[in-house]
């Protein structure tokens, strides 16, 4: 008997999903950041001590002959004065007390001390610089393909490899890109500033770029990062940041700023900003936030307090308790945070009796990074 068979089905294959690739901006138009460029000549004075300091020109001839000269006072090496020469036009200058760095068109850098002596023989970077500077013992150059090198230049060694700021060019919103400055943090972290006035900072536990909330213009006390950004477009990028601090979004914009003083280790910012969340806070009446607040500054109350392990009495560097002390003394002023100042001021005395007004406790001595950061 023959057997009756039915055509199978085809089975029905799903198209997979392919995401639209949105190229870079900056990438997408076939540009690159503007290389750094000396036409002819360039003569710079870098001061050592207050009165002390030594010249340098550099001079790019026609002719193939592109040398850089230093030339000190007679009170710094009796008045020495040496000169070398590259086989590419120097580009890029960078001085400070104990080294001189030149960048060169052939993507060479050379590196020597204020004697004339080379530290290390030149070498190459990824491509020509768009920033290129000295911040103690670190070296920072920022390429003309958006990428980021930090060089410990005392230790002859790499900080930072071929980073990319692509994904900050973004915030640039012009067709002209470009980064407005470029600078070292003393633990070797580069910060970038756009001309909007945003600021990014790397962060080598998380390794990506942090963005970084500077403090309002009409408040001195809290730091001095406007100096790198002082522009028009950063004042009014400042002005509308203290507008923004009369609206609903103040405490927001307070925390921002305080993640920054603490992602800076600005001991004096974190001090002050806690203050002004403290603050604002109670003038917003949001007692439970406040309450929290000041339950993290005040830590454990328990007996084993001094030895606590998930609390650290200290961040950037400020004793918690301390500032707690203070935003109580702020409260004080008002009438009907007397219960939560007492509350509060009872168990700061228990606290301080406990551990002999604390030394650097918690783990080690480590202080904590993480609380108070989060907006």
């Amino acid at each position: 008997m023959r057997g009756k068979f039915s055509t199978p089905t085809p089975m029905k294959i799903e198209k997979s999903f392919v995401p639209k690739v949105i190229e870079n901006p900056v990438v997408m138009r076939g540009k690159f950041l503007t290389p750094m460029k000396i036409e002819d000549s360039f003569t710079t004075k870098i001061f050592v001590k207050e009165d002390t300091y030594y010249h340098v020109e550099v001079n790019n001839s026609s002719n193939g002959l592109n040398w850089l000269k230093c030339q000190h006072q007679s009170s710094l090496y009796d008045g020495l004065t040496w000169t070398i020469s590259t086989e590419s036009a120097i580009c890029g200058f960078a001085g400070n007390t104990s080294r001189i760095a030149a960048a060169c068109e052939d993507s060479t850098v050379h590196i020597l001390d204020l004697k004339g002596r080379y530290v290390l023989p030149p070498f190459l970077i990824s491509s020509l610089p768009t920033k290129f500077c000295l911040c103690g013992a670190y070296l920072l150059v920022v390429t003309v393909k958006a990428t980021v090198h930090v060089w410990d230049i005392h230790l002859n060694k790499s900080i930072i490899k071929s980073e990319s700021i692509l994904p900050l060019l973004h915030y640039a919103k012009s067709e002209t890109v470009h980064v407005f400055h470029a600078t070292v943090l003393p633990n070797g972290a580069p910060l970038v500033v756009l001309p909007t006035g945003k600021q990014f900072l790397f962060n080598f536990d998380m390794q990506t770029w942090v963005s970084i909330t500077e403090p309002p213009k009409s408040n001195p006390t809290l730091g001095n990062l406007r100096t790198l950004v002082d522009s028009a477009q950063t004042d009014l990028l400042l002005t509308n940041k203290v507008k923004a601090l009369k609206t609903g979004n103040s405490i927001t914009d307070i925390k921002l700023r305080l993640a920054s003083a603490v992602e800076l280790r600005k001991g004096p910012d974190v001090q002050k900003t806690l203050i002004i969340l403290a603050k604002a806070l109670a003038s917003k009446g949001f007692k439970r936030e406040l309450h929290i607040l000041c339950e993290d500054l005040l830590g454990p109350t328990h007996s084993s307090a001094i030895i606590s392990q998930s609390w650290s009495p200290q961040l950037a560097g400020v004793d918690k308790r301390k500032v707690l002390r203070e935003i109580l003394n702020a409260l004080l002023a008002d009438l009907k945070w007397q219960d939560f100042y007492l509350e509060f001021d009872e168990l700061l005395q228990l606290v301080e009796n406990l551990n002999g007004k604390h030394p650097n406790g918690g783990q080690n001595g480590v202080e904590e990074r993480r609380s108070f950061v989060t907006p």
